[in-house]
C-alpha cells in the first residue's frame, strides 16, 4: 500500500485543502478476446474457463491488465503444456481446424515484463472445436 497526496490552496494561502488516498497495488492479469476480421476485437466477451470455435480459423488476443508497459511485454502460449509458440512480443494467437475433426486442448498463457519482474502474469482456459 502506498499513499498519495494532494494540496491545494488559494494564492494568499487563506484557504488550504489537503486530500490523502491509500492505494493498493494490483497484481497484474490477462484477459483473451477473439479478433473477428470485419468486426475486430470482441470486447464484449472475454475468453474465461472455456472458448469454443465452430469457423475454420480464430484469433485470439491477450490484453494484460495493471502493467507499465505493453510494449516491453514477452508473451508465451502453450498447447496441452507445450509451447504452441517461443517467447515473442505479439499478444496474438492463431488456430486453424483441420478437416472435420473435434476436440478440446488445454491453453495456457503467460507473459512478462523482462525489465519489471513484478510484471507478470498468466491465464488457462479450454479450447473446444
Amino acid at each position: 500500500e502506498f499513499s498519495v497526496t494532494a494540496r491545494a490552496e488559494t494564492l494568499d494561502g487563506a484557504h488550504v485543502a489537503e486530500k490523502t488516498i491509500a492505494i493498493d497495488p494490483v497484481d497484474p492479469r490477462v484477459l483473451i478476446y477473439e479478433e473477428v476480421p470485419l468486426s475486430g476485437v470482441l470486447f464484449n466477451r472475454a475468453v474465461r474457463s472455456a472458448y469454443r470455435f465452430d469457423a475454420e480459423e480464430t484469433v485470439l488476443i491477450a490484453y494484460p491488465m495493471f502493467v507499465n508497459s505493453l510494449a516491453a511485454l514477452a508473451y508465451e502460449w502453450t498447447v496441452n503444456g507445450r509451447p504452441f509458440t517461443e517467447p515473442a512480443v505479439t499478444p496474438f494467437i492463431s488456430f486453424k481446424k483441420q478437416g472435420d475433426v473435434s476436440g478440446t486442448q488445454t491453453i495456457a498463457l503467460s507473459f512478462k515484463n523482462p525489465y519489471a519482474s513484478s510484471e507478470r502474469g498468466n491465464t488457462t482456459f479450454r479450447l473446444e472445436y
